[in-house]
């Protein structure tokens, strides 16, 4: 799985970017994303794995996402 660090969510507008470790090019998430891991929201800096999708134009896309930062993902 990829690591990398929030660079910037909106859970207003329901995405946001993660800046992937290995500097190759930011991945989009989708709030409905987040919530199937079981978190609220994501905080600018928090560290996460994730597995990579392709969304239909091809923008790599966050799934099944992890936050590494917290103890373990909160269930609903």
């Amino acid at each position: 799985m990829p690591v990398g660090r929030v660079k910037w969510f909106n859970i207003g507008r329901g995405f946001g970017f993660i800046a992937p470790k290995s500097g190759s090019i930011d991945v989009f998430v989708q709030l409905t994303d987040v919530r199937k891991a079981g978190l609220d929201s994501l905080h600018v800096g928090e560290r996460v794995s994730y597995d990579l999708e392709r969304s239909r134009d091809e923008t790599p896309t966050a799934i099944n996402i992890m936050s590494l930062d917290r103890q373990h993902n909160s269930s609903r």
